[in-house]
């Protein structure tokens, strides 16, 4: 692992870690309706006269921690996660691109196919890009095939470039997002703790009920 791919990934555990760590103290501050007279520090008693600062401190490094955690949660989700929903939405779209080629003008040398035989596709590369949220880019390389009396004839092509509707994308996004979360760590190592402070601001809403 590169030192600086390693290096954030160090300082990203160490802000879950703390993001953790406060909501866990928070659930168990606001459940349990906990207050705070004395504390020990280093064996000396210290009492706090305002009880009421340290829900406040609770906040401030809460706010502090969460702020952190999102900024390295960017950074890794970016470098770990993107990749692999990529390559999971080149995969899953296919069979949406091939349905759209049937209705492009891609050439197909029609003179060399006078039976009128259905061209056929053949993908090996899928990207996609964002237009607008209702509208999709599709970068395609792969090949075309028809029948000829002598066999069959092709012809590649590259960065053929096709536009979907975001309803057509839709299943394929479904399928991409839960392998995403559900055959990696997405979930439990990344997103818990986002989920953890969720809650932690979820149990102050009930204590005011």
């Amino acid at each position: 692992m590169p030192e600086e791919k390693k290096g954030i990934k160090v300082r990203f555990e160490r802000q879950r870690r703390n993001l953790m760590a406060i909501s866990v103290t928070m659930v168990v501050y606001f459940s349990l309706g906990l207050e705070f007279n004395k504390l020990n520090v280093l064996g000396n008693t210290v009492t706090i006269s305002n009880a009421a600062n340290i829900e406040q401190l609770l906040w401030v490094l809460f706010l502090y921690f969460l702020s952190r955690y999102y900024h390295f949660y960017n950074v890794i989700d970016n470098r770990e996660f993107i990749p692999t929903y990529d390559i999971c939405m080149d995969k899953y779209v296919r069979p949406v691109a091939l349905k759209a080629l049937e209705h492009t003008d891609l050439p197909t040398r029609k003179d060399e196919n006078p039976e009128g035989r259905r061209f056929s596709y053949k993908l090996t590369e899928a990207r996609v890009y964002n237009i607008l949220p209702w509208r999709w880019e599709l970068k395609l390389d792969g090949n075309i095939e028809w029948n000829i009396r002598d066999g069959k004839g092709g012809q590649p092509f590259k960065d053929f470039s096709i536009t979907v509707s975001g309803t057509q994308l839709l299943w394929p996004k479904i399928k991409a997002r839960s392998k995403l979360y559900l055959a990696t760590p997405h979930v439990s190592e990344y997103l818990l703790p986002f989920w953890l402070a969720a809650f932690a601001v979820g149990c102050k809403i009930l204590s005011w009920s």
